[in-house]
């Protein structure tokens, strides 16, 4: 295999905005829907850095979580030595998730991963993201999670000392 080949790819970050990326074909995966304005989300699989890139925008409800979430675990480049990145910078709203939602999110077993790192700056989502660290580490689920204000924080925490 030629990890020198690229392509490019359309992506629909926001309602507003369109983006042209080129990526290594070997090293990326992204995840395929017929819709993709139907979902305000995206997961890309680097299987080099062994992380799933999950971009989360707009409004958001549990469903959509738990779908992406299915999606993920479904997905045959994805396996549970991976690491979760969960960019939440776009959302907009987080009022269809409750404290109910999110401690069902974290107790939840759909994929499991060595470490989860959430990315946000809003003090809201930054406390929801929070409450799924603690309810995480109460469901004694194996892995751990962390928050974060950049993407680059989250990412040397995520390779760094990968245990």
């Amino acid at each position: 295999m030629n990890h020198n080949r690229s392509f490019s790819v359309s992506v629909r970050p926001s309602s507003k905005t369109r983006a042209r990326l080129l990526i290594p074909r070997a090293t990326l995966r992204f995840a395929r829907s017929d819709a993709p304005s139907l979902m305000p989300f995206q997961y890309v699989l680097d299987s080099h850095r062994r992380m799933a890139r999950i971009r989360m925008w707009d409004v958001i409800t549990r469903a959509e979580v738990m779908t992406v979430r299915q999606q993920l675990a479904a997905d045959p480049g994805f396996t549970e030595d991976f690491s979760e990145l969960i960019d939440l910078q776009g959302l907009t709203s987080l009022d269809q998730i409750t404290a109910n939602d999110v401690r069902a999110l974290a107790a939840s077993e759909v994929e499991r991963v060595q470490r989860r790192a959430f990315v946000t700056r809003d003090p809201v989502t930054f406390g929801l993201a929070r409450m799924f660290q603690s309810h995480h580490s109460m469901s004694r689920e194996a892995g751990e999670v962390q928050v974060f204000g950049t993407v680059e924080e989250a990412e040397a925490w995520l390779v760094d000392d990968r245990p």
